[in-house]
């Protein structure tokens, strides 16, 4: 798993969005946002409730348990800065964390507009 999840990190460190950051081990990630002021992702949004927490984050936690996050707010704000992630189990956890993050930040963009 961890050959791969590094080919995966290095395809996704080129995003203009956000960069995730992972340990030897695989046990734990980091997904940072680039310029969070300007983001605005609050963890009371509809739309990370919506496509984060219930698309991904619950599914996941309901065949790993185990897993974790923390999330890292911008400035004293509530803005979302940083979520740290622990104990995923597999590559599709981690590719299905980093599509509904892409997608939350599409739905940010296109509310923007």
């Amino acid at each position: 798993m961890q050959e791969e999840l590094n080919k995966k990190l290095a395809k996704w460190r080129g995003l203009k969005d956000f960069h995730i950051y992972a340990d030897d081990t695989g046990n734990y990630h980091k997904i940072q946002f680039i310029d969070p002021e300007h983001r605005l992702i609050k963890e009371t949004s509809e739309d990370f409730l919506r496509i984060f927490i219930k698309e991904a984050l619950i599914k996941i936690k309901e065949t790993n348990p185990n897993m974790s996050l923390e999330y890292h707010y911008y400035k004293n704000s509530d803005l979302i800065d940083r979520i740290n992630i622990t104990k995923l189990s597999s590559i599709i956890e981690f590719d299905l964390i980093t599509a509904k993050i892409r997608e939350l930040l599409a739905e940010e963009i296109s509310s923007d507009n």
